[in-house]
């Protein structure tokens, strides 16, 4: 008589068994949602750390780096509040279009990819044009782009591991970013006190490439469509 091979236990299905042997609740296996779970590369995994990361470093570069550059450009209190508060609320109004934005496209990672270029040219448009209409378009346009880009973030990621992982993976997103904000603050500091408050944007423009250099990395088939939107393995 063959001898029926068995196949490799998992430790949770165990300890459900051992659980429901000692209240005599019936056993639910938890292998179809593991088996539904997404196994993405290495590479895209990483691509999105660095993606974070030089996401982070980008989005440093209009901190307090604005109100500073404008100053030394003399702009007046009342122009720079203008611009900062037209761009605050741009962001306000705009999270609900952006992530709607995202639920609507039908890849996370071109809507991803938009914002950050149009981010990298809201900063040179700062750095060579430091004029009240294209500051103003420049702080518009980067508010949108930062509306859509955290929604977009989170699809990827959800997308990529799926809702199990979900949790860890948030964690790690915060940890790269929090790397990447350090690592921009001090570089763009230097930069300003070396060189020129300019230079601050001029930085920032350039640090555009590698993130969707990064961004690229990602593979757009591992990113799990359905539950990038929110969809649940049952």
């Amino acid at each position: 008589m063959a001898r029926a091979s068995r196949q490799p236990t998992d430790p949770i299905d165990t300890h459900r068994r051992e659980a429901s042997s000692r209240e005599g609740d019936p056993v639910r296996s938890s292998e179809p949602a593991m088996l539904d779970r997404p196994a993405p590369s290495q590479r895209s995994l990483r691509g999105l750390d660095w993606f974070i990361f030089f996401l982070a470093d980008v989005q440093t570069g209009f901190g307090p780096f604005v109100a500073v550059y404008l100053t030394t450009q003399k702009w007046t209190q009342v122009e720079i509040g203008l611009v900062l508060s037209i761009g605050g609320l741009i962001g306000l109004i705009g999270q609900m279009p952006g992530g709607a934005i995202v639920d609507a496209a039908r890849s996370e990672r071109l809507v991803a990819s938009l914002a950050v270029a149009t981010i990298g040219t809201s900063a040179l448009a700062y750095a060579a044009w430091p004029i009240f209409p294209v500051v103003v378009a420049a702080a518009t346009l980067h508010a949108a782009a930062s509306c859509v880009l955290g929604p977009a973030i989170a699809a990827i990621s959800l997308g990529l591991v799926g809702p199990l992982a979900i949790g860890e993976r948030l964690g790690r997103n915060a940890r790269f970013a929090s790397l990447g904000n350090g690592t921009a603050a001090a570089v763009m500091g230097t930069a300003g006190y070396l060189l020129s408050s300019r230079s601050v944007f001029l930085v920032t423009f350039v640090l555009a490439i590698p993130t969707l250099l990064a961004l690229a990395r990602i593979r757009e088939r591992e990113i799990d469509v359905a539950q990038a939107h929110g969809a649940v393995p049952r």
